[in-house]
């Protein structure tokens, strides 16, 4: 979608959803919504599928940092990768003969 289309959504829309998933430039698409979002009064609530879709991951990562003793260390943690292998799912056409 275009810039101008955008701009022009800004004005009649109080919600955005967007997926960030679909961005093949990251910098400029986050850029160009925060500059939308912000010439907005009130700014208009943004939701972003990609964001949502972790919710699963986020709520593992967070339940380590529950218990008190733990949480003096979630101040020094600036970046946290998750490396996995997704289950391995049968096919369906080949289970099917």
């Amino acid at each position: 979608m275009g810039q101008d289309v955008l701009r022009s959504l800004t004005h009649i829309a109080d919600n955005w959803i967007i997926d960030s998933r679909s961005f093949t430039n990251w910098s400029e698409r986050f850029k160009l919504v925060e500059s939308l979002w912000g010439e907005r009064q009130p700014p208009i609530a943004l939701h972003d599928l990609a964001w949502v879709s972790l919710g699963g991951w986020r709520e593992s990562v967070a339940q380590h940092f529950d218990p008190q003793p733990a949480r003096d260390y979630l101040s020094g943690v600036s970046a946290i990768e998750i490396v996995y292998k997704p289950l391995m799912r049968p096919d369906p056409a080949s289970s099917a003969c």
